[in-house]
């Protein structure tokens, strides 16, 4: 009777750790579970912030008014719509269209167009002396980049 006394209590001894062991394991996935739906709920404010910063970004009246300070575009000229007729085969052998532009007075017929090498364009204009300002984002990390 001493030994079955003695393996029943060693027996229940061990369930208890296991027990105790099993409890312990669910509390620490539990306060996993929980950090993690913190962390989610953040990331969805995160979300909805940078979403209505790129709305306001990307409003029309923003973009329109940005373009008319900084860009110097022009309205399109009719003489600069060609078809695909008109164009050339680039000069160099490679694919695609050269730039098509009409030839200097004295050329070959009037109304020719002869390509041009992409190598005789004009440079692109210089940047712009105040570019746009920078705008914070928010990093995943919790910190702010530039």
């Amino acid at each position: 009777m001493k030994n079955i006394s003695f393996i029943t209590f060693l027996v229940a001894l061990a369930v208890s750790y296991g027990f105790y062991q099993l409890q312990f394991e669910v509390e620490t996935r539990q306060d996993r579970v929980a950090k993690l739906e913190r962390q989610i709920a953040e990331d969805r404010e995160t979300i909805r912030i940078l979403q209505a910063e790129w709305a306001l970004l990307n409003s029309p009246s923003r973009l329109q008014d940005l373009t008319n300070r900084f860009l110097e575009l022009a309205p399109i000229d009719p003489t600069q719509i060609r078809t695909l007729e008109e164009l050339a085969l680039r000069e160099d052998g490679l694919q695609g269209a050269a730039f098509m532009v009409p030839e200097e007075p004295g050329g070959a017929e009037p109304g020719s167009q002869a390509p041009v090498a992409v190598a005789d364009l004009p440079p692109p204009a210089p940047p712009i002396a105040n570019p746009l300002p920078m705008v914070p984002v928010i990093d995943t990390s919790g910190g702010v980049s530039p």
